[in-house]
């Protein structure tokens, strides 16, 4: 009987994670919270009323807003759209293998430091270092130090169907800006 409960509660919340992933748009925090303490509150009165289905209720409510919490924590590291197209001071460190492209070199870039004093800055932002006609871009190694200007932009793709979603791809690898760096400023 007890293995049955928590079966039941299992696919209660993995219903209510699946609930969340039907949504157009994720729902505030304050709402999620608020639900949850009803669903737990009431699970344990409506309990002597209706038995175990109030804690499948409770359990749907939990996985909903759990899977949201975990949705909002992913995507707050984001650029503000007032700050797209500008150029911003970025000081950190390039991650990984820069990859040569025929237009420049491209490379994940590890934020450390902005100069538009953001919180919720993105941390990896992808940079393509175009070569100027004066002068090419220096040769990047993994774990170099820079501080450089960048003119970033919210990453957005094709979503092409039975094709691959490069925005999803992008958002799988914790790359939340993408951009160019700017020779406005040298970089150093």
């Amino acid at each position: 009987m007890k293995e049955e409960r928590v079966r039941a509660m299992l696919l209660g919340f993995a219903l209510g994670v699946g609930w969340l992933q039907q949504q157009a748009r994720l729902p505030g925090l304050l709402l999620c919270c608020v639900a949850v303490c009803i669903a737990l509150s009431a699970g344990g009165i409506a309990r002597r009323r209706f038995g175990s289905s109030a804690f499948v209720i409770a359990a749907v409510v939990a996985g909903f807003a759990y899977a949201a919490l975990r949705a909002e924590i992913r995507l707050r590291p984001h650029l503000p759209v007032d700050y797209e197209q500008r150029d911003i001071e970025l000081t950190g460190f390039v991650r990984g293998l820069p990859e040569p492209q025929p237009q420049g070199t491209r490379f994940l870039f590890e934020v450390e430091a902005n100069g538009a004093g953001l919180h919720d800055f993105p941390k990896i932002v992808r940079l393509l270092w175009v070569p100027a006609a004066t002068h090419a871009p220096p040769p990047s190694h993994a774990g170099q130090r820079w501080t450089l200007t960048a003119r970033l932009k919210r990453p957005h793709a094709n979503a092409n169907f039975s094709l691959r979603d490069g925005e999803v791809a992008l958002l799988e690898r914790g790359i939340r800006a993408t951009g160019s760096v700017s020779l406005a400023r040298a970089p150093r």
